[in-house]
């Protein structure tokens, strides 16, 4: 696995629109897409770790966000798409005396625009990263670039899908049943699987703007983690659920095998929710 340290500042190699929008949409959305300059460097793989180093006033210098390289959308005139998971307000990233002391082969003080992480350090980078985003944060899930990309399946997932308070509203209006394959938690595994439903955001995070407000009733719709995850698998803009009915009812099986009563059932209940 390839890493990489992207170096920016307000004064000399600026962000590539408004910094504290595009902080704002990370924290909003989940991630964002940016198109990057990448110099200094021949050849980088793509789907490289990147890590972004801010710069400006020495005592808020530091790490403010991870990403991954993706494609290159100009056939090597040396921009590269970064998708980013994570980004810190300026100021809130990791300070230069950590980075100096956790991973001291890299240039941090006078960085140039681009330039490779020792592999030794892959490690130690992540796991200082870690320490530093985790504190803030109350997912269960590991923080964005705690893991390798090759690690990872990436699924942009709006905040609100995980807002307690909604997903209560959504569950007790629309009921505990996916509905797009009819999978019930609690029928499955009894009571202790009461609460494990997920909700989806119907409109695609990437049409919502900053003075959105939520209505859970209309906006947020439960899927089991099947589903959810399938819904998300195309980005930016997810499956809807009548896209995901339509290929439970086109699935069911493999040619070849024999079609059980549970998946009937399912391919009948979307079916169903097809012509409501």
């Amino acid at each position: 696995m390839t890493a990489v340290v992207l170096t920016w500042s307000p004064d000399h190699r600026g962000w590539p629109g408004h910094y504290p929008g595009a902080v704002q949409r990370v924290q909003e959305t989940g991630g964002l897409v940016l198109q990057w300059t990448i110099e200094g460097l021949a050849e980088l793989p793509l789907r490289s770790d990147a890590w972004l180093l801010g710069q400006g006033d020495p005592h808020r210098w530091g790490v403010t966000g991870h990403g991954i390289l993706t494609s290159d959308p100009n056939d090597g005139a040396g921009d590269a798409l970064l998708e980013l998971d994570c980004l810190l307000p300026f100021g809130d990233g990791i300070p230069i005396h950590r980075l100096l002391q956790a991973v001291p082969e890299v240039n941090w003080s006078k960085p140039p625009a681009t330039q490779l992480l020792p592999p030794e350090y892959e490690g130690p980078m992540r796991t200082l990263w870690s320490e530093h985003v985790a504190p803030a944060s109350a997912s269960i899930d590991p923080p964005s670039g705690m893991l390798p990309a090759q690690a990872l399946k990436r699924s942009f997932v709006n905040r609100f899908e995980h807002d307690p308070d909604a997903t209560r509203v959504a569950v007790a209006h629309h009921g505990s049943q996916c509905r797009a394959c009819g999978f019930d938690f609690e029928v499955k595994y009894g009571k202790r699987a009461t609460d494990l439903i997920h909700v989806h955001h119907v409109v695609p995070a990437a049409q919502l703007t900053v003075s959105y407000e939520l209505d859970p009733v209309a906006d947020l719709i439960p899927l089991c983690p099947n589903c959810h995850f399938m819904a998300h698998s195309r980005h930016p803009h997810p499956y809807s659920v009548a896209e995901l009915r339509a290929m439970i009812d086109d699935g069911g099986h493999l040619p070849g095998t024999i079609v059980t009563e549970q998946q009937l059932r399912a391919e009948a209940f979307a079916q169903r929710l097809a012509e409501e």
